[in-house]
């Protein structure tokens, strides 16, 4: 017995290709695909940014606490070149910003401070920081900001990430706050 060949219209039906119907049901699931990796990427970003603006208000926050706890001025400089932040506090032996050291975290043992665009925080930018005419602010012992001069600061100073994330340092009570757009 010979096997049965298939009838030529089935044949020519099965080398026709795709039908529309499923054209376009590939497409629209790409597009909901693709409409969920956008959202799910926007909100990563978002997440990323809020991550590094509450790491740099934590950060200046600290620097005040420290200030107040130990009757040393310390400092937060911003690079904006570098897109990075550090904390330094003054050995009360030789006062002045020129001789401050890093302040580590005493719960980690780290260097306070870090650097945005990269690793848990890329895609996040430093746009701006100023205290006066300089990315750097200071606290002395009684918690009041500082500028770069170690006088007190004459406004509000702030810092201002790529996503419009702010973070104030208020000029008469060294209040720091963060706000989102």
């Amino acid at each position: 017995m010979q096997p049965r060949t298939p009838p030529r219209r089935a044949l020519a039906n099965a080398r026709r290709g795709f039908s529309l119907a499923e054209l376009v049901a590939i497409m629209v699931i790409i597009g909901i695909t693709a409409g969920v990796m956008v959202s799910v990427t926007m909100r990563l970003d978002g997440a990323r940014a809020g991550a590094a603006a509450g790491r740099i208000e934590s950060d200046v926050a600290f620097a005040r606490h420290w200030a107040l706890a130990t009757g040393t001025r310390t400092w937060v400089e911003f690079d904006l070149p570098a897109q990075s932040w550090r904390v330094l506090t003054e050995d009360p032996a030789a006062p002045g910003r020129a001789g401050a050291t890093p302040l580590d975290d005493p719960g980690t043992g780290k260097a306070l401070g870090g650097q945005v665009g990269r690793g848990a925080f890329v895609g996040v930018t430093l746009d701006s920081a100023l205290f006066g005419a300089d990315p750097v602010v200071g606290f002395d012992w009684l918690g009041r900001p500082l500028d770069a001069s170690a006088s007190p600061l004459g406004a509000d100073g702030s810092v201002v990430l790529g996503s419009g994330t702010t973070i104030s340092v208020q000029v008469s009570t060294g209040h720091v706050s963060r706000s989102t757009p």
